[in-house]
């Protein structure tokens, strides 16, 4: 595998964001073909197994995990197999702050096709 390639699978998403501990904050997943997992700090929050890329509408509210000063959102998507989807958003009160879609079919398969995405939440 190309360096190229190792690199896009390891990071694509990285983001800052900034919140009042007021605010409401939301993760919303629509897509976890084939495997959705989503650690808050070192919490555990959803694990989600899919084949055949279903529609979703799985939310998870962030607001009361989420601890003053920096926390650390990572999403890792695992692919079983030759196709995967994955379709997740960051909304605060409402309004879409960071979202990532991608999906592809190839050659590639089995449970060493990883992807991860990273995002920082400040709470002020």
């Amino acid at each position: 595998m190309s360096k190229e390639n190792q690199e896009d699978q390891i990071s694509v998403l990285r983001s800052d964001i900034v919140v009042n501990p007021s605010d409401t904050v939301v993760l919303r997943v629509e897509n976890a073909d084939n495997e959705l997992v989503v650690v808050l700090n070192d919490l555990l929050l959803y694990n989600r197994k899919t084949e055949r890329d279903p529609s979703l509408r799985d939310e998870i509210e962030l607001g009361e995990i989420l601890k003053p000063g920096i926390n650390f959102l990572n999403v890792l998507g695992i692919d079983w197999g030759h196709v995967f989807h994955y379709k997740f958003s960051l909304d605060v009160n409402g309004n879409n702050v960071s979202s990532f879609s991608r999906d592809d079919s190839g050659p590639i398969s089995g449970f060493g096709l990883q992807r991860h995405y990273g995002l920082s939440i400040e709470v002020r």
